[in-house]
């Protein structure tokens, strides 16, 4: 999961950090650029799926508050991912994500473009209190080898 995940139970061990990208409409007037700032998507409302955990989780997807302390317009929740940029390839709204993403849900020919000045998205392996402890270490530590990631990543 990316976190954060909120106050929900859960440990976690962080596996990669990702940039974070934005996720345009193609023929959006920022779609053309090659990297954005928050500024330069201030006043876009942001599409988001009813996956995000808490209100923390909710904040940091939407990127809120933005630069100078505005609020992140709020666009319209979806039940899955793939109706949230479903809305965003309609033009009604952006979709922040981390930029792995992008690879994988090429959905409509959407514009995905790296937010430079966005705090990136950490990926984790997250587990509760009733998994075995050796177990989820020898799975942290696969998952690092496999992302290439060694041991340089926190565990909380």
């Amino acid at each position: 999961m990316w976190l954060p995940l909120g106050e929900v139970g859960l440990h976690h061990a962080v596996v990669r950090r990702d940039r974070r990208a934005v996720a345009l409409p193609p023929r959006h007037r920022l779609a053309g650029r090659a990297t954005l700032t928050l500024a330069d998507l201030a006043d876009e409302p942001v599409v988001r799926p009813a996956v995000l955990t808490s209100a923390e989780a909710e904040r940091f997807w939407l990127a809120d508050p933005r630069p100078g302390g505005r609020p992140a317009p709020r666009g319209p929740v979806l039940p899955c991912v793939e109706d949230a940029l479903l809305e965003v390839a309609r033009g009604r709204g952006v979709w922040f994500a981390p930029q792995p993403l992008s690879a994988v849900i090429p959905l409509g020919g959407l514009r995905w473009v790296e937010v430079e000045d966005a705090e990136p998205f950490d990926l984790a392996v997250v587990w509760t209190d009733r998994a075995p402890q050796a177990l989820v270490g020898r799975l942290v530590a696969e998952v690092r080898s496999v992302l290439g990631e060694g041991r340089r990543v926190r565990v909380a």
